[in-house]
């Protein structure tokens, strides 16, 4: 049987540790440092392994033994599966972006779209995981 209550605990701290990579990465627009670009691909990079480390549990092990448990007690997993599959989505794009700003060489390229695109994903990153702190999370525990 899983410890449900350590799993919630890690996947919760995770999520804080996804928004500090990324707004370490957002704060280096705000200052003026020569080595802004190489700042933000660090970041960018630590995100990218947080949210593959994130991920891997939450999709792995949580929602796998979400839907096993909910199908055990009969219950109809429409509403879930729906929710995972959009959790997905949001987590697809934001691999696309990370694969965009993959390296200096293309933040560079594109450094005056990223700031927006930034602050997007940022928005999206924080209703993810408030649905899922707000909603799976508490149910699953």
């Amino acid at each position: 049987m899983l410890d449900k209550k350590n799993i919630i605990l890690t996947m919760i701290g995770q999520h804080r540790i996804l928004q500090k990579d990324l707004n370490l990465a957002m704060e280096t627009f705000t200052e003026d440092t020569k080595n802004k670009i190489l700042i933000i691909d660090a970041a960018l990079r630590k995100f990218k392994g947080d949210l593959i480390e994130h991920l891997n549990l939450e999709n792995g092990i949580l929602y796998t033994e979400l839907m096993r448990e909910m199908k055990e007690k009969g219950e109809d997993t429409t509403n879930t599966e729906n929710f995972i599959n959009e959790m997905k989505k949001i987590g697809d794009a934001v691999i696309e972006f990370l694969e965009k700003y993959s390296d200096e060489e293309k933040i560079g390229e594109h450094i005056k779209e990223l700031p927006g695109e930034l602050k997007d994903i940022i928005s999206v990153l924080d209703i993810r995981i408030e649905s899922e702190e707000l909603g799976v999370y508490s149910y699953w525990s």
